[in-house]
């Protein structure tokens, strides 16, 4: 009898080259580096991202006391100031932003005045409506069958609507040449596949990552549906003992 109580077994435990087993390291507070990245959430809201250097940061220590701020602007022109901390790193900004190009400064609120430290690049908020870009022209589906320019085999969507500017302002991609209508006529056929074999007593096998009953001998049957073109089927058998042993089956149907 085949049993199903069998489980993928834990890989760490198993002795094999590509399983590392030393210590795991954590990812770093910081890059040391200049950077402020800004993108959009949507239209309203901005999302910013920043990190410094070492040099850079000494600087904003003498400045420990005093204010500061992301500058959104737009082109040369302030949009807004919002009060951050530093050590954030991050932050969301909400505004009346849809549509513009953005930039943001991070700097300092001085007695001189305002001095950045950091800017970002730029980005172009989505718009809050929709879109005003619309098809000039729509074709019915028998217009695209009558087209001369259709029965040809080859290329790509692309050069057949540059073909197709020549008589419509849009074109789909190209269209299967209109069959002529004939008698019912139908045959249908399937296969399935029954791949079946055996391997040591006691392990797991496992069939492309999905556990494969085996019985107490070894045995193993499975029945596989077979589908069109090619098919590899992966077979991986873990031993108790921390061998692996792999078989891969390409099959293919026309």
């Amino acid at each position: 009898m085949f049993s199903n109580s069998a489980q993928k077994p834990d890989l760490t435990e198993i002795n094999h080259p590509l399983i590392y087993k030393g210590q795991e390291s954590e990812l770093p507070s910081g890059y040391n580096k200049d950077c402020l990245v800004a993108m959009p959430r949507d239209p309203y809201w901005l999302f910013c991202y920043w990190d410094f250097n070492e040099q850079t940061w000494q600087k904003l220590t003498d400045y420990q006391n005093n204010i500061c701020t992301l500058r959104i602007r737009s082109k040369d022109t302030e949009l807004l100031k919002v009060p951050v901390s530093l050590l954030a790193k991050s932050w969301y900004v909400h505004g009346n932003f849809a549509g513009l190009p953005l930039t943001i400064d991070l700097g300092i609120e001085t007695q001189d005045g305002y001095l950045p430290f950091l800017t970002s690049n730029i980005v172009n908020m989505p718009p809050d409506s929709i879109s005003q870009k619309t098809d000039e022209l729509w074709l019915s589906i028998d217009e695209l069958y009558l087209d001369e320019y259709y029965t040809k085999i080859g290329a790509s969507p692309l050069f057949w609507q540059k073909e197709g500017k020549k008589k419509a302002q849009y074109m789909a991609s190209p269209m299967p040449l209109k069959e002529a209508k004939q008698k019912e006529h139908l045959l249908v056929c399937d296969t399935d596949l029954i791949v079946y074999g055996k391997t040591t007593p006691g392990s797991v096998l496992l069939q492309n990552e999905q556990t494969v009953p085996i019985d107490t001998n070894g045995n193993f049957q499975m029945k596989l549906k077979l589908n069109e073109g090619l098919q590899n089927i992966e077979l991986v058998s873990y031993a108790k003992n921390g061998l692996v042993k792999s078989k891969i089956i390409t099959i293919k149907r026309g």
